[in-house]
């Protein structure tokens, strides 16, 4: 079976572009966003298999309470998660997590590779870019390891403040 790109439901098409309003100064208070996004992973998909879970503006302060949920994919399965532009396709250079062990069914932190020292920046900081984009950034699992997988679901709740 050939690599796979799914899109999850709370994904949408934003290859023109979709600025966001950059927000200047953060305050303590902030409106709390949230979406769950699904995805089915097919039967044997590969090692690139990419998934667009879902949009968050590139200024937004990810929570540490998002999260990954997951059927039991197969033996060795693991993931990645990472936050790219989809206009310019830039992928941030930090991944939010890594090595994430899919195999079994089970939830993992979306910012497991963030160190709690980085919580409270906006995404684009923890992603790595240089500058704020000021777009709307995809979040997207990326199916690694070497094992077989097995029809799966995958379910992105992503968890963010706007503050202004």
């Amino acid at each position: 079976m050939a690599a796979e790109t799914k899109y999850g439901s709370g994904h949408r098409d934003n290859t023109a572009g979709l600025t966001v309003a950059v927000i200047d100064g953060k305050l303590s208070e902030g409106v709390l966003k949230s979406g769950l996004s699904h995805v089915q992973m097919t039967a044997g998909a590969e090692t690139a298999s990419a998934y667009e879970m879902t949009q968050v503006p590139s200024n937004a302060i990810v929570r540490a309470d998002s999260k990954l949920y997951h059927d039991a994919t197969g033996t060795s399965v693991t993931c990645s998660i990472t936050a790219v532009n989809p206009r310019t396709t830039s992928v941030g250079p930090t991944a939010l997590a890594t090595g994430l062990d899919i195999s079994a069914a089970g939830s993992k932190d979306v910012l497991d590779n963030i160190g709690v020292e980085n919580y409270g920046k906006e995404l684009w900081e923890m992603a790595g870019f240089t500058s704020d984009p000021g777009e709307m950034l995809t979040i997207r699992v990326n199916r690694t390891g070497a094992g077989t997988v097995l029809a799966s679901d995958l379910v992105v709740d992503s968890r963010y403040s706007i503050v202004g």
